[in-house]
């Protein structure tokens, strides 16, 4: 990304950010006739050299679950993230996965499609308690609903509804896989783009 102020820090040892994506998608819940709204969170880094071999880091967080019916709704919010499960759906991936512990995720302000987005806290990358900082601009890309072969477009937007506000958003395609889910039926994808 060019904006000078996406950075990521990994104790004293700087790297720029090359992408940073949010996502969003509504996925049912196993044995239960609802569904979650989640937020996903990508950032990989340019590659540098780190102790002598050439390093990527990706910091990602792929179930955020926040109240917010618009994209607008996440400016302010703040996730205290403490890693207590073995695989939990964040980490910070620097030559391996990496625990994160005592961190703040919170997400500054939105600008259009663009979320300002502050990641501060500890790792055990470069040993423990190695402290990490990361600062950036992500681009809200799609958000993806998942249902079965029976659905419709409007039904994957009732669905999409249910958690969050489509006024502004618009079908970019609709798919059926050849995966078979739990209940028989080939599992479909509905995929919303803002206008």
């Amino acid at each position: 990304m060019t904006d000078a102020n996406n950075i990521f820090r990994l104790n004293n040892v700087e790297f720029d950010i090359e992408s940073a994506t949010l996502l969003a998608g509504v996925y049912p819940l196993p044995d239960e006739d609802t569904s979650e709204f989640i937020w996903i969170l990508d950032v990989n880094m340019a590659r540098r050299e780190l102790n002598g071999q050439n390093c990527r880091p990706r910091l990602y967080h792929e179930e955020i679950v926040l109240p917010a019916r618009r994209l607008e709704d996440l400016a302010g919010q703040t996730l205290f993230l403490n890693m207590e499960e073995e695989y939990p759906e964040y980490a910070l991936y620097v030559f391996q996965h990496c625990a994160i512990y005592g961190s703040h995720l919170r997400f500054i302000d939105v600008d259009g499609r663009n979320v300002r987005i502050e990641w501060r806290g500890l790792s055990d990358a470069r040993g423990p308690d190695t402290p990490f900082y990361m600062h950036a601009r992500a681009e809200f890309k799609e958000i993806q609903v998942k249902g079965n072969e029976n659905d419709t477009e409007e039904t994957m937007r009732a669905r999409l509804e249910e958690h969050f506000d489509t006024a502004d958003y618009m079908v970019r395609l609709m798919e059926v896989s050849k995966d078979v889910g739990p209940d028989g039926l080939r599992d479909a994808y509905c995929y919303f783009t803002h206008r």
